[in-house]
């Protein structure tokens, strides 16, 4: 690969199947009722909605019951199946978590439904012999009557698709093309290994793993949360921003930036402290009226704060530091204001802010990375340059969360990296490459996911993991990084 030569000393990887399993059976399947399994918290099986199979189905309930139904299954090969819940959501839209010998391993997503529909995922990576198969309350409250094991093929990227995306930004500086050809070269091949850290390269966060491992991650995220006008007022920000452009000119890294907004001031509820803004429940505005001009004051609060950002952004741009920009981050979720009013105003609102940045302010060091969690809440190609997920699947859960990387590769027909932009437990990379889910890129948010104050926190990674991950030979770290001034040069 062009310009990247990683260390001598990492292992090569090769999955060997178990010598025990038998064949693969493209035409196998195996249904079972949920019914028949066992429950846990308050999942009840009930027979009183209409149209199940069997003798009835489990009532899970709500997500702080500790509800989940679990079956047995068994499968003859090691190998690529696709499992299909058949579900009724009279209740509304809901996810709920799957988990494969206890292992969150994904979520099932089932819209409103008055009646049993079948709800897919695919390309999940199974051993030979028996597993329990569990679906846990996450927002709960649906009906589930079954699950059927079926064998898929395996999802694969067409090799020639993988150098095929372009900026979206046709005026991009050199070294932020440079970068993005990078990242789309490693694209399915490697991972590039990040951390967010407001403190850099001094971080608490950095010396835990660089103790752990011996390597220091390729990439370092810092948040722009205090430099919104509201919490600036309060409390400048400590350097963030330069040691975001120390990263990339004195150590050779890759700084990815988000942006924890918060709100204007006088949208900040009465009684909510001034630093929790970027909450939903903290906040008044309601963004449909700014977006759709019935709340021209509104619009003129929002574009101000963007301003603001783009001073910070201008400086970056100016020590010619391309950045990897994740704003309006996990709006699909609701719990920030940005995406507690729908996929409408929010697409409406992230559109606005890349012509804002991009064509008024004219920032083109940034390389636009989509986290908004779902499909519908997709922009258009046009506006994303890479696809993101953040998952916290629980504590020293390192699956590969192929579920996610498959349904997050299906967004769009577009070539673009899709990457894990901000996830609490680290993935194992054997397991990413076994499953073909590459993460081009991950960064573990800070604190107890990484350390108590100066000391290794195992919470949700364990020292043996940090080891793993950062020494193995799919992942990229900041010692192994070309020179990024002048890739492909």
């Amino acid at each position: 690969m062009e310009n990247l030569q990683l260390s001598a000393d990492k292992d090569k990887f090769s999955y060997e199947p178990d010598a025990d399993a038998g064949d693969y059976d493209e035409n196998y399947t195996q249904s079972v009722e949920a019914e028949t399994g066992s429950t846990d918290g308050n999942a009840s099986v009930e027979s009183s909605f209409d149209g199940f199979a069997g003798s009835g189905y489990v009532f899970i309930h709500g997500q702080d019951t500790g509800d989940a139904a679990t079956v047995r299954i068994s499968v003859p090969a090691d190998g690529f199946y696709r499992l299909s819940f058949r579900i009724a959501t009279p209740m509304g839209e809901k996810k709920n978590s799957i988990l494969l010998d206890g292992q969150q391993i994904g979520e099932v997503s089932c819209p409103k439904a008055d009646s049993f529909g079948d709800y897919e995922v695919d390309g999940i990576f199974i051993t030979h012999g028996e597993h329990d198969l569990t679906l846990k309350a996450s927002w709960g409250w649906i009906y589930y009557d079954s699950c059927a094991v079926l064998a898929t093929k395996q999802p694969v990227k067409e090799e020639s698709a993988l150098k095929k995306a372009e900026l979206v930004d046709k005026k991009a500086t050199l070294r932020t093309q440079m970068l993005y050809q990078f990242i789309n070269d490693i694209n399915g091949k490697y991972t590039l290994s990040g951390q967010y850290a407001q403190k850099g390269m001094s971080s608490n966060e950095f010396a835990v793993i660089e103790a752990a491992s011996g390597r220091l991650p390729a990439i370092l995220g810092i948040d722009l949360i205090d430099y919104s006008p509201s919490r600036a007022a309060h409390s400048f920000p400590d350097n963030v921003v330069q040691r975001g452009i120390n990263f990339y000119k004195k150590e050779g890294g890759i700084v990815t930036v988000s942006w924890h907004w918060n709100a204007p001031a006088q949208y900040i509820r009465e009684g909510e402290e001034w630093w929790n803004g970027f909450r939903s429940e903290a906040v008044t505005l309601d963004l449909t009226a700014i977006m759709n001009g019935e709340d021209p004051e509104g619009y003129d609060a929002l574009m101000q704060d963007i301003d603001s950002i783009a001073f910070y952004l201008k400086q970056i741009a100016e020590e010619d530091v391309p950045i990897l920009w994740r704003p309006l981050h996990e709006a699909g979720g609701g719990w920030f204001w940005w995406g507690n009013f729908g996929s409408e105003s929010f697409i409406k609102l992230w559109r606005t802010m890349y012509d804002r940045l991009v064509n008024y302010h004219e920032i083109h060091n940034l390389i636009w990375v989509w986290n908004g969690q779902a499909a519908s809440w997709y922009p258009g190609d046009e506006y994303v340059d890479m696809i993101g997920e953040d998952l916290y699947p629980g504590n020293r859960i390192y699956s590969s969360q192929c579920i996610k990387y498959n349904e997050a590769s299906a967004y769009t027909e577009k070539d673009v990296p899709v990457v894990l932009s901000e996830n609490g437990c680290l993935t194992d990379p054997d397991l990413m490459i076994r499953d073909n889910a590459q993460w081009t890129w991950f960064c573990v948010w800070s604190g107890e996911f990484v350390c108590t104050g100066s000391e290794l926190s195992e919470e949700y990674n364990e020292r043996v993991m940090w080891d793993k991950v950062f020494n193995h030979a799919s992942v990229i770290t900041l010692d192994e990084l070309p020179d990024l001034t002048a890739y492909g040069q």
